[in-house]
């Protein structure tokens, strides 16, 4: 697929993938390039898959916490902020109170 076709959904998967096969560089790039399509609304979940790639890969604590604060400042039910909070507390990711 040309690379002027993707959007947010194949970016995304893309960061997936590459954080499955432990390249973390490539994850990030993918990741951080989803969410400069802006026009989609699903963009916090990418924010959390960013939350665990520099937790889980980079082992960038400040940085996860950075993803994770961003994540719950989003309007969620409650059960998703609850579920983020532990994904983080799998990672090792210090959290604030929720």
């Amino acid at each position: 697929i040309p690379e002027s076709r993707w959007g947010f959904a194949l970016y995304t998967e893309m960061g997936r993938l590459q954080a499955a096969k432990g390249e973390c560089k490539e994850s990030e790039r993918y990741f951080l390039h989803a969410l400069e399509d802006r026009s989609e609304q699903n963009v916090s979940k990418t924010v959390l898959d960013l939350m665990v790639l520099y937790g889980a890969c980079f082992h960038d604590m400040a940085k996860a916490k950075h993803y994770l604060n961003r994540y719950t400042s989003y309007p969620l039910p409650e059960y998703e902020r609850e579920r983020a909070f532990a994904i983080a507390k799998q990672f090792h990711i210090e959290l604030d109170s929720p």
